[in-house]
């Protein structure tokens, strides 16, 4: 944009009338966000999602050694934030930056909102849900086994919204986690990928669960993360590839009197759903980064967009993640506050 509005200064132009100069003025304005958008051009990201565990509960827990590790060496959010609380309203937001008021966990629940996967899709961008637990590819059922169940639908962001049940095409994206290790070794991977573990591995725990304690069921998830995390990096989408990881959890913890304090005093707002770890590595990155200020699932759903250049489902003006988390370069530091947009949606809620 920028080069097309300087060709138009041809030689011997230098003057612009009043409302030329504004126009190049607003264009320039407009057009730089896109500067720093976060490595647009990548070829896949692969987003983890874990269950309700705060950021205490993880950073610096010797029970999740693997995440640690990530921790350490790769980005960290020290200040990201889910939407609500329970888990099913914050699936729906990491797909369309919205809860819709959700409060319930209630599989019933429909959506209506656009997604960003909907987006990429409609772009030409290939995308797949994969589920540890789900018994064939396109399953709709709320929960899997019955009784003692492994897989459960109000984790599946994907069936969440009636467009993508009803079509055979979404369907068929919607897959048993272990066709991950088969698109690995084709070399058939999706530009977008979400990875979900059942209910014994994604460390919310239930009834199948031979170990039920919060010390082994955040022991299960940090095993499952390092043997998916592994594969990936020992494929070629890795290793040739421009390709991203992001490991978050649904929601954590929001004290009372923390949420009691925030609406009083109006000042740093939080998501509803509490401050929850982020983790991101890739395959391009400079050295370990650990950056400040506030996040959430809106702005990871902002963040999608901006990387594959497809319009994101939130709108709006809010911010983007920082860019120095994927890639290790900048100045990390702390980030400024949710813009007004996001202020004026955390208070809705």
């Amino acid at each position: 944009m920028i080069r097309k509005v300087l060709k138009t200064l041809r030689p011997g132009r230098t003057l612009l009338s009043g409302a030329g100069f504004f126009w190049l003025w607003a264009t320039l304005w407009c057009a730089s966000p896109a500067l720093a958008r976060p490595e647009p051009g990548m070829d896949h990201v692969f987003v983890f999602v874990f269950e309700n565990k705060g950021f205490g509960d993880i950073v610096g827990n010797p029970d999740a050694p693997f995440m640690n590790r990530l921790a350490r060496r790769h980005g960290l959010l020290t200040d990201y934030h889910a939407l609500a609380h329970p888990s099913l309203p914050n699936y729906a937001a990491l797909v369309s930056g919205r809860t819709d008021g959700s409060h319930s966990d209630d599989p019933r629940q429909r959506f209506q909102d656009r997604t960003i996967v909907e987006s990429l899709v409609s772009r030409g961008f290939p995308v797949k849900g994969y589920f540890q637990g789900l018994p064939y590819a396109g399953f709709l059922g709320d929960q899997f086994p019955a009784g003692k169940p492994l897989y459960v639908v109000r984790h599946n962001p994907f069936f969440l919204f009636p467009r993508m049940r009803s079509s055979s095409g979404w369907r068929r994206r919607i897959v048993p986690v272990d066709r991950l290790d088969r698109d690995l070794g084709s070399g058939h991977v999706p530009a977008l990928s979400f990875v979900i573990g059942d209910l014994c591995h994604d460390m919310h725990g239930g009834e199948a669960c031979s170990e039920k304690s919060r010390a082994s069921l955040i022991r299960s998830g940090d095993r499952f993360l390092e043997k998916w995390v592994t594969r990936i990096r020992n494929s070629p989408a890795w290793r040739r590839q421009r390709t991203a990881i992001i490991v978050t959890w649904d929601e954590g913890r929001y004290p009372v009197w923390q949420r009691v304090s925030d609406r009083i005093r109006r000042k740093h707002p939080r998501g509803w759903g509490g401050r929850v770890p982020f983790l991101v590595l890739t395959s391009f990155e400079k050295g370990p980064r650990r950056i400040g200020g506030y996040e959430d699932h809106r702005r990871l759903v902002r963040t999608i967009g901006a990387i594959f250049r497809v319009p994101d489902p939130v709108g709006g003006s809010g911010q983007l993640l920082p860019p120095a988390v994927f890639t290790g370069e900048g100045k990390p530091g702390v980030r400024g506050q949710a813009s007004g947009g996001d202020v004026r949606e955390s208070q809705r809620r």
